[in-house]
C-alpha cells in the first residue's frame, strides 16, 4: 500500500503499530516515532508518539523486570503519559482513547511499583 501511496495515513499507522510489536525483540523506536513524526494529523502525532514510549516502556520492563530498568521504564511511560496530555487537549469529540492510554500508564505503574 504504501509503495503505491507513501501518505496513506491508515497504512503509516499499521506500520508504526506493526515496529512497536517488534520492541520486545529488541528493535529501537527510531523508525516508529519518525513515521509518526511525518503523521499530516496533530492529534494522531501526539498519541501515536504516546503509544510509542508506552510500548518501549513495556518491553523494557519484560525484558529487564528488576530494578535497574525502573527509571528507564518510568521515564519512558512519563513521556507517553505526556504525549497522551497532548492528544487529550486537541482530541476529536468523544474519542476517549488518549485518556484510556494514560490511565493505562498509570496503572501500570501502580500494579508494578506502587507510584501514585
Amino acid at each position: 500500500m504504501l509503495a503505491i501511496d507513501p501518505d496513506n495515513q491508515a497504512a503509516l499507522i499499521l506500520l508504526v503499530l506493526s515496529l512497536t510489536d517488534q520492541f520486545e525483540q529488541g528493535h529501537s523506536p527510531k523508525e516508529a516515532l519518525h513515521i509518526v513524526g511525518g503523521l499530516p494529523n496533530e492529534y494522531h502525532r501526539a498519541y501515536y508518539s504516546g503509544i510509542v514510549h508506552e510500548r518501549q516502556a513495556i518491553a523494557v520492563f519484560r525484558n529487564h523486570p528488576d530494578y535497574r530498568s525502573r527509571r528507564e521504564v518510568h521515564k519512558m511511560l512519563q513521556d507517553a503519559m505526556e504525549w497522551y496530555r497532548k492528544a487529550q487537549a486537541i482530541r476529536p469529540a468523544h474519542n476517549d482513547d488518549a485518556v484510556l492510554r494514560w490511565n493505562t500508564c498509570v496503572r501500570f505503574l501502580q500494579s508494578n511499583w506502587g507510584f501514585h
